[in-house]
């Protein structure tokens, strides 16, 4: 099968997340995407989260009624900080005969480098990013990675979304509408739970 990995802290999840997949699912003709939230992500330490579980429920919810995205608990039920590379190399033993397409944002794709081996990262998927339509130059990272670790890149092209969930946070502790900025099942959750009131 043709399976996308969609990975990150998902803090919270919103529509241009679930965009970025639709579109990576279609342009590349995949059979499924994984949405896999992180446990503890060793790059955001600074930014207080929600339990895994809190963030896990919330892409549960987001991702219901879509039959082609499933979300996975690989990285929230595992202790200590998350690892792209180890979580790739654990779905390569479940479904060895898959073939991986990691989808990333432009800001999560100019970081993989600085992952934790990142050429396992490119060995056992290619990469999917989303094109920017600000002028940022997207090209000479893809360079880069092709020329360094061999990575396959794919530039998907599509309308540059602007949102973010820092943002989504800020407005939610100022009482500010979210509506549209996330699906109606996860901010329903939000607000019934208290989520993000409090810090952000």
């Amino acid at each position: 099968m043709r399976t996308g990995i969609f990975g990150g802290t998902f803090n919270p999840i919103h529509t241009g997340h679930l965009m970025l997949a639709e579109q990576a699912y279609s342009s590349f003709v995949l059979d499924r995407v994984f949405f896999i939230p992180s446990g503890r992500s060793y790059f955001k330490d600074d930014i207080k989260m929600p339990d895994a579980a809190v963030r896990f429920e919330m892409c549960r919810l987001a991702c219901e009624g879509n039959e082609h995205f499933h979300v996975l608990d690989t990285e929230t039920k595992r202790p200590g900080n998350s690892y792209t590379c180890e979580t790739l190399e654990e779905l390569k033993g479940m479904y060895p005969d898959d073939e991986f397409f990691y989808i990333a944002g432009f800001d999560s794709f100019a970081e993989l480098g600085h992952f934790k081996d990142p050429e396992k990262i490119f060995a056992l998927s290619r990469i999917v990013v989303a094109a920017r339509n600000d002028g940022t130059d997207i090209s000479a990272i893809k360079i880069n990675y092709e020329s360094k670790f061999g990575a396959r890149v794919d530039i998907l092209d599509m309308p540059r979304i602007d949102i973010s969930s820092s943002m989504i946070r800020q407005y939610i502790k100022e009482g500010r509408s979210v509506r549209y900025y996330l699906p109606g099942r996860v901010e329903k959750y939000i607000m019934e739970n208290g989520i993000y009131t409090e810090s952000i």
